[in-house]
């Protein structure tokens, strides 16, 4: 007997599988960020995403992140081992030295061959696959990653590994005026995803309740292209997806993550002959 499912069922079904395969795609380009504590142990901070711009690999991530580098090195997680990052790095300014008043509040940082060959199999996103032009109406799935505080705390010091355990949320973005005027953000700049406790995955994709991401700042928007295409449900259709942009803040009384667009540090990335700062290991 034939089985009948509805559009939403179908919907739900396309997104949950689209989900899985961009974590599992996207996951290489998206990092976990640690400094050190007292002890030298690594204490996870943020999340990052590795990126190609014009024959050269960068690192973006939420300047909140890059501001721990005046008080600890900062390492990123590769394939098998924490890398230390450093140099000069791309950062927005914070209005007073203010951070928390800083509404694009990312960082960018060049990564060298030879770090990028200590980092192992990652994967830096090539300009093709970001999203720069505002999106239709009916592109508003998409997925977001990064690395949380409390899933990031497995750490075996004497060979400098991690073990990762990544956030991963699907939702729609918001696409109301007013909710961008109550809370100070510009549609031109920024993306806010709804976020509530349902549609987060732990490692082995089960669904679970939506902890706070606190530790997810710097990691990915993606979008999960196709979903109002009637042709990307056929079964051997495949997914396909767009990095959007950076987690940059939650505003828990709106029930959103709010994103920094690439579109928004791509134009930054032409003009970046100023506002740099030096990262380097902490004396």
């Amino acid at each position: 007997m034939a089985i009948i499912k509805t559009v939403d069922e179908l919907t739900l079904e396309r997104m949950n599988t689209c989900s899985d395969a961009l974590a599992k795609r996207y996951l290489l380009s998206v990092r976990a960020i640690y400094g050190a504590t007292e002890n030298g142990k690594p204490d996870h901070i943020g999340s990052c995403v590795l990126l190609q711009y014009q024959g050269e690999k960068i690192l973006v991530t939420a300047a909140h992140v890059i501001d721990n580098s005046d008080l600890t090195s900062l390492y990123v997680s590769g394939e098998n081992k924490l890398v230390q990052i450093e140099g000069s790095c791309l950062i927005t300014a914070a209005p007073n030295d203010d951070r928390d008043k800083d509404k694009f509040d990312f960082a960018v940082l060049p990564i060298s061959d030879a770090l990028a060959s200590d980092l192992g199999d990652v994967c830096f996103i090539p300009e093709s696959e970001w999203g720069l032009h505002d999106l239709a109406a009916k592109d508003r799935c998409c997925l977001a990653l990064g690395f949380p505080n409390s899933r990031n705390k497995k750490i075996d010091a004497t060979k400098n590994i991690v073990k990762l355990e990544p956030f991963v949320y699907t939702s729609t973005l918001k696409s109301d005026p007013r909710l961008f005027e109550e809370i100070e953000f510009s549609m031109a700049d920024h993306y806010l995803l709804d976020f509530c406790s349902k549609h987060s995955k732990d490692s082995n994709n089960k669904i679970t309740n939506s902890i706070c991401p606190k530790g997810v700042s710097g990691g990915g928007l993606f979008l999960i292209a196709d979903m109002a295409n009637p042709e990307s449900y056929r079964p051997e259709a495949e997914c396909s997806g767009k990095f959007l942009g950076i987690l940059i803040e939650q505003r828990k009384n709106k029930k959103v993550l709010a994103f920094t667009k690439m579109s928004t540090i791509k134009k930054a990335l032409t003009l970046r002959s100023s506002g740099t700062v030096a990262i380097a290991p902490a004396p």
